[in-house]
Order: structure tokens, then C-alpha cells, then sequence
């Protein structure tokens, strides 16, 4: 009987050791195919700091006063926070700080959001490329009210900084 029990609980040390060992993928692993436009990846929290210049990304406008906020989930839906900077054109619209709710989804090597409450952002699709620590929208997508002329539409991009 005890040789039986002491089978059993080294087995079970054995199989609990082996389980503890195994390493989960990491972001960057998971990261690193497809632009890293995948679940793995792009799931998380993301702080928008400033609206870049596409060319030579000098800072189009600044939020680091009060950042917008994407927070992407791994049931397919979202929100976003837009920024409250005082130099937001948005505040004008009463969109400075509001809170847009939707889903997204997955297509090839572009994440499609739809904004299911909240007016202060449209639906539509972006090609990001993406990493452990960036994504870049490659355009602007949320704050696009602070983009009120069509060539800084143009010429702007999006890019969000990991937050978790």
C-alpha cells in the first residue's frame, strides 16, 4: 500500500514539475508573424500619446497630457478612451475623453473595428503593423476628429504604445 501511494505521489511531483517547466510563448513569439496582426498579439491595453507624421514621425498632436486609450479584448470587443489633451480638437465636438465601445475582427493582415456605441469615433478597418511594444495604425482611425483637414488625415498615423 505505501509503495502504492508513493507510486502515485511521485507520479503526480513528476507531472506537476514537467507542466511547471513548460514555457508559454512569448509576446514577442507571439508577435512576430503576420505583422503581428493576430489575437496574440494585438489583445491588450494601448495608450495613443501622439498623432504621428506618416514620413518622418515628427509629433502631429500631442497627447501625453491625457492619452487616449485602446483596450482590445480577447472576446473580440473593445474600447476606447479618447484623449482629454486640451489641445484636442475634440473637445470643441464634446468628444474629449469619451468612451467609444465595439467589436473587432481579424482579416488577413487587417483588424476591422466596429463601433457599436458612441459617436465620437466611425467604424472602419486598419492595417497596423504591430509588436510587443508598438502598434502603428498606419493611419488614423480613433482620433480622427483631431484631423480636421484631409492631408493631415493623409498624412498622420496612430501609434499606440503597449500599456499591458
Amino acid at each position: 500500500m505505501k509503495t502504492k501511494i508513493l507510486t502515485l505521489l511521485a507520479a503526480s511531483c513528476i507531472c506537476l514539475l514537467s507542466a511547471c517547466s513548460e514555457e508559454s510563448e512569448s509576446l514577442a513569439d507571439k508577435c512576430k508573424d503576420n505583422n503581428g496582426v493576430n489575437e496574440g498579439c494585438i489583445v491588450g491595453k494601448w495608450s495613443l500619446k501622439a498623432m504621428y507624421n506618416k514620413t518622418d514621425n515628427t509629433i502631429v498632436t500631442d497627447y501625453n497630457a491625457a492619452p487616449g486609450l485602446l483596450e482590445i479584448n480577447g472576446d473580440g470587443s473593445f474600447t476606447y478612451t479618447t484623449s482629454a489633451a486640451p489641445s484636442s480638437e475634440m473637445a470643441s465636438t464634446g468628444c474629449s475623453g469619451q468612451k467609444v465601445y465595439g467589436s473587432w475582427e481579424i482579416n488577413d493582415a487587417s483588424v476591422k473595428f466596429t463601433v457599436k456605441t458612441g459617436d465620437c469615433a466611425t467604424s472602419g478597418t486598419v492595417t497596423p503593423v504591430v509588436d510587443e511594444l508598438q502598434m502603428n495604425f498606419n493611419g488614423v482611425r480613433f482620433q480622427a476628429g483631431d484631423a480636421t483637414d484631409a492631408m493631415t488625415k493623409a498624412n498622420s498615423t496612430e501609434i499606440y504604445d503597449r500599456v499591458e
